[in-house]
């Protein structure tokens, strides 16, 4: 037999008199609110908060908008296939009466699908600075966002596209910085990006800075984080001095915008 845990977080197990889950408490945000200060106040971790309540980037949160705050640390994982209580306690190892019980499991049902709640299951580290945004810092000193990632209309032609970075616009000659510690597998010229500079970082992550005026890496060479690597220009598929940067993991195209501190 298989349960399906309600994809409602409101819904999780944890209102059961006398388990030792008290219920999720209700937290509206006010102005001033981070998620670590409302982490350190309800003494867990901002990772739970952002997991439990499936927030991608806390970039966006604002005053008013309703947090639930879980009893204790733990992660939200979401199955779309049922899997065994035993496989999903020892893959997070966690007990599985543990799982039954923050998720109010009957002891007959023996795999389950859907959101389920993991009573202390640590978040991967590369998940957690995902979560709160700090896997890229900002690339260049200042700037602007002059278009996003995803679909855009073609500067040149007008025609849909899919833009694979953001464009940062700036002054021409402004810094360009090493968004994470990393490696310099690539420099060069291409018709699209201009002078460009790739670094592979740790955990399949990439980023590539495209239509700089000048390259002031080479190929092989270890970076940090805010490591002078180049300078903006309008080299390449270009209307006007702009940082173009393109981030992936696992030769995947995310969205940049996530992923900055």
């Amino acid at each position: 037999m298989q349960a399906a845990v309600s994809s409602d977080p409101f819904s999780f197990g944890l209102r059961a008199a006398g388990l030792p889950f008290p219920s999720v408490t209700r937290y509206t945000l006010q102005n001033g609110d981070t998620v670590s200060s409302v982490a350190q106040q309800f003494g867990i971790t901002s990772e739970t908060i952002l997991s439990y309540n499936q927030i991608q980037s806390p970039r966006f949160l604002r005053a008013g908008r309703t947090l639930l705050i879980p009893a204790r640390d733990g992660l939200v994982v979401t199955l779309d296939q049922a899997r065994s209580l035993e496989s999903l306690a020892a893959t997070y190892q966690v007990f599985p009466a543990t799982i039954r019980l923050a998720n109010q499991i009957p002891e007959t049902v023996k795999s389950v699908r859907g959101k389920v709640f993991l009573p202390g299951a640590q978040v991967d580290p590369v998940e957690t600075r995902l979560m709160l945004g700090q896997y890229f810092f900002w690339p260049t000193k200042g700037g602007r966002i002059s278009s996003y990632f995803g679909k855009r209309d073609d500067p040149f032609t007008g025609l849909k596209s899919t833009h694979s970075g953001v464009d940062i616009a700036t002054y021409h000659g402004a810094p360009v910085l090493a968004a994470g510690d990393g490696v310099v597998t690539a420099t060069g010229y291409s018709p699209i990006l201009g002078n460009y500079i790739r670094v592979d970082q740790p955990q399949g992550f990439a980023s590539i800075y495209g239509h700089l005026s000048v390259i002031l890496t080479k190929q092989g060479r270890r970076v940090q984080a805010g490591t002078l690597i180049g300078k903006v220009g309008s080299t390449g598929y270009s209307t006007g001095p702009h940082l173009h940067f393109t981030a992936y993991r696992y030769n995947r195209l995310l969205d940049p915008m996530k992923l900055f501190n």
